[in-house]
């Protein structure tokens, strides 16, 4: 087609897609100094809540030199933390000789990357390799974001999802237990089809024993062509919102007694936004911070934390770590 560089499927990121279909320059600074590096793409699990192995095919992983190659690129246009993501990024080369913890390890190595975050990684495919480079790898941030979606076995199986409850159970305390100061991270979905007052008292009941540092809650909503959208047992949307409502309330209980127990303690913040009440970033277990004074986007500032302003933590600088790679605009608030 006269005029066309190229057809963009919807299922990739517009900047990310065009720096790789056209190789060229392509203006980032809007995004920030965090930016996500896809190196996993489709599924092969059958949840029958989720319509994405239909929509985006089988597991495929990004080639470990096609990663950190794209890898420097965003780091040379100014990025300071990557963010690994993937459907099911813990898969990543399963179909190769590389896994996720070898591409980690090859990323590091890159000059100027300050931080490599996990995105979503399902409990079952968290091994002890991966929790020792989290606590051993310095630039490996200390966060963990495990779906849970449901804290009842039942629903869990009704569901199909991978692995089990009892896995994911075990994950979370090793992981605690082997990396001080983790953050693990969630997603919950309330009013799965056949989800009663028991199931759902299970899933608040977990919620409490992990201890989630933050929750993302769905309610149920039924997506044409898959399993659950058929089932018969549909769980009114008065209750469904109810239900959200009571585990936001919890996820935001738990949050702010987390952030409490930051306050006196000295954290590394990476510098994200200026605004005129002082530059704005997060911790690597993804705590937003805000801290007087002035520091250079991109930049890790270690900050005196005295205080918490709703879900945000404020603090004076210490120190300042390293330079950002590249130029990044100030960014203001609008």
């Amino acid at each position: 087609m006269a005029g066309v560089t190229a057809v963009l499927p919807v299922k990739e990121t517009i900047p990310e897609t065009v720096a790789e279909q056209i190789e060229a320059a392509v203006p980032f600074e809007f995004e920030g100094p965090r930016r996500n590096l896809r190196v996993q793409m489709g599924c092969d699990e059958l949840c029958t809540f989720c319509i994405v192995p239909t929509t985006r095919g089988t597991l495929e992983s990004r080639p470990p030199a096609e990663a950190v190659a794209y890898a420097e690129r965003l780091v040379a246009s100014g990025a300071s933390e990557l963010v690994l993501s993937g459907v099911h990024l813990g898969t990543y080369g399963r179909e190769t000789s590389h896994d996720l913890v070898a591409l980690t390890e090859r990323l590091s190595t890159i000059e100027g990357l300050q931080r490599i975050r996990l995105s979503s990684i399902e409990a079952t495919h968290v091994g002890g390799r991966l929790l020792e480079e989290i606590a051993t790898n310095p630039k490996v941030c200390r966060h963990l974001h495990l779906p849970l979606q449901t804290g009842s076995e039942d629903t869990w199986e009704r569901m199909r999802r991978p692995g089990s409850l009892s896995r994911f159970f075990d994950v979370a305390e090793a992981a605690r237990e082997l990396i001080p100061g983790l953050a693990i991270t969630t997603d919950v979905m309330v009013g799965f089809p056949g989800e009663d007052d028991a199931a759902f008292r299970r899933t608040l009941d977990v919620i409490e024993r992990v201890g989630f540092e933050k929750l993302h809650v769905f309610r149920f909503s039924a997506r044409k062509g898959t399993p659950a959208a058929e089932y018969p047992d549909q769980v009114p949307h008065e209750i469904r919102r109810e239900r959200s409502k009571i585990v936001r309330n919890l996820g935001d209980r738990i949050r702010r007694d987390w952030l409490d127990s930051l306050v006196g303690s000295h954290v590394e913040v990476l510098v994200e936004k200026s605004t005129p009440a002082g530059p704005i970033g997060h911790t690597d277990t993804f705590a937003m911070v805000r801290f007087e004074g002035s520091a250079a986007i991109g930049r890790l500032v270690k900050v005196d934390v005295s205080s918490r302003d709703r879900g945000t933590l404020v603090g004076s600088p210490l120190a300042v770590k390293g330079d950002p790679v590249g130029h990044l605009p100030v960014l203001q608030d609008r």
